[in-house]
């Protein structure tokens, strides 16, 4: 038994003996570093609002109270946005609104920002 144990203990050895011996170990790059600054997140937000106004004033939804109904989402969340205070809007219902619009992600956002 002692001597399974011995061979295990010098076979772990001599893997790390290989290791230390062989080439040294590649350094990886840097890392790149992600910065703020590459575009102005208040005049994005009044673009947006003024987006959202747009579309439903041109597609005939009537009020936001009653497109908000339409799509499902918060009368009092979606006033807000149209009022251009965003306060952690949902991903999901940023994709109803622009559904709701009968627009895709893209076609939404390929007029009125820069």
């Amino acid at each position: 038994m002692y001597i399974l144990l011995f061979r295990f203990i010098m076979a772990k050895q001599k893997k790390v003996s290989k290791k230390a011996v062989g080439k040294a170990p590649e350094k990886k790059a840097p890392r790149n570093r992600a910065t703020l600054g590459h575009f102005d997140h208040a005049k994005f937000f009044a673009d947006l609002s003024e987006k959202f106004k747009l579309e439903r004033k041109e597609g005939n939804f009537g009020s936001g109270d009653n497109f908000a109904s339409d799509i499902e989402i918060s009368r009092i969340g979606y006033g807000n946005y149209e009022r251009e205070q965003f306060t952690d809007m949902k991903v999901s219902i940023l994709l109803k609104i622009i559904d709701g619009f009968g627009k895709t992600p893209s076609e939404f956002f390929s007029e009125g920002f820069d």
